[in-house]
């Protein structure tokens, strides 16, 4: 098979930045390839394809003679050099779905919970002992389903000080830049009830609550709470990853620490290294039941993740987080005032909510690193939108970020 490259594009907008940009396309259907990775292959700079796999990548012109590395699951990855890329419009990829010949690879019995002790135990070879910085572009965003309006919408480039793999030193966080639109905070139902815009994000720090595996919580650090199940094998490239689904053992069952937060999902672990490269999972069920215990008015119906991991200089970086939550807020069916005394409430589905989170690292740095000042770092349970800015023209100038979907 062959990939094929229609266009490319170049614009000298700003002096020192190389712009491209394009979308990538399922060479078999013409459908768009969601969240494929974008960067420069052997280097640390990159972006992420959006759900309509439309991207802009932008370089400095150190790297005009380097290589362009289009990668997803499921497919081969293609590569392009960044001059042939500015040869003309722009850019349509066109990736062939990754046909795994079963004779190459070798079949043996396997034991999923045996290699997720393996890989636990190789995590601290696979993921940098030292401490990096990581830059990278993050947006939230919350609307009606049903009438695709927004009530929130927030972005911005931060900075997370990773420590290293194996020490309890804690992740920080710091803004370098970010903006947010001016937006209703509440919605009126057709029965004149008030639902506010609930404050569910995780903000700055989602390149950290998200890296799983260094979440004591996740499954990967307590195996007895939950069964696996080999899958097979799955491609990225040429890279082999065996496919492993887990999910959550009844709550007398499972350890103290997960009584309250249960998984099921899917884990994608290098076949050589043994290291997690994807982890795309959700909220069990019952875990979707203690939130609504925990957050009366708000049923949340489905909350989703989807983590990726690169590689970078021998060593697997955190690539890329999202987190979908679709909710509803629930609303009494009798007016204000006109129930009896003794009537039920007879709570009614009122407003569907989707609210969105993606964060995209866009450069690491692993040199000479050092954390960051006091004064610099954003508390924890900071919430994004209290950090950004008004929205202006040309904000992000040079800066890579997730392109905004097309309703």
């Amino acid at each position: 098979m062959t990939f094929i490259v229609l266009l490319g594009w170049f614009s000298a907008a700003y002096a020192q930045t190389i712009t491209i940009e394009g979308r990538v396309l399922d060479a078999s259907n013409r459908q768009p390839v969601p969240f494929a990775g974008v960067g420069i292959v052997g280097k640390s700079v990159g972006t992420v394809a959006n759900e309509q796999g439309r991207f802009v990548l932008k370089l400095g012109q150190q790297y005009a003679s380097e290589v362009l590395i289009f990668n997803c699951m499921g497919f081969e990855s293609y590569q392009i050099p960044v001059k042939a890329a500015l040869q003309s419009g722009p850019l349509e990829i066109r990736l062939n779905v990754n046909a795994i010949r079963l004779q190459e690879v070798v079949v043996k019995p396997i034991n999923p919970t045996e290699i997720i002790y393996r890989a636990v135990a190789l995590i601290p070879e696979n993921y940098d002992r030292n401490p990096g910085i990581i830059e990278g572009f993050y947006r939230e965003s919350v609307k009606e389903a049903q009438t695709n309006q927004y009530f929130a919408f927030s972005e911005g480039v931060i900075q997370l000080y990773k420590s290293g793999i194996d020490t309890n030193v804690p992740d920080q966080a710091r803004m370098i830049k970010g903006r947010k639109k001016e937006l209703p905070t509440a919605i009126v139902t057709a029965q004149h009830d008030t639902c506010p815009i609930p404050r569910i994000t995780n903000g700055p720090y989602l390149g950290y609550f998200l890296d799983v595996v260094r979440a004591r919580d996740f499954p990967l650090y307590d195996p007895e709470a939950y069964t696996f199940e080999y899958e097979g094998v799955q491609s990225m490239g040429t890279v082999l990853l065996y496919k492993i689904s887990f999910q959550n053992k009844p709550v007398a069952r499972r350890s103290f620490n997960q009584r309250s937060g249960a998984y099921k999902g899917t884990l994608y672990i290098e076949t050589e290294s043994l290291a997690v490269v994807k982890a795309d999972y959700e909220l069990s069920a019952e875990a979707l039941r203690q939130y609504q215990m925990q957050y009366p008015g708000i049923r949340l119906n489905r909350r989703k993740y989807i983590i990726n991991y690169t590689p970078f200089e021998g060593k697997w970086y955190l690539h890329d987080a999202r987190v979908s939550n679709d909710f509803q807020y629930e609303y009494y069916a009798w007016p204000k005032g006109a129930r009896p005394k003794k009537a039920p409430k007879n709570i009614e589905v009122g407003v569907g909510l989707s609210n969105r989170m993606a964060f995209v690292t866009t450069h690491i740095n692993n040199r000479n690193v050092q954390q960051f000042a006091t004064d610099e770092i954003l508390r924890i349970d900071a919430s994004f939108t209290e950090q950004t800015m008004n929205f202006e023209d040309d904000f992000w100038k040079d800066f890579n970020i997730i392109e905004e979907e097309e309703n």
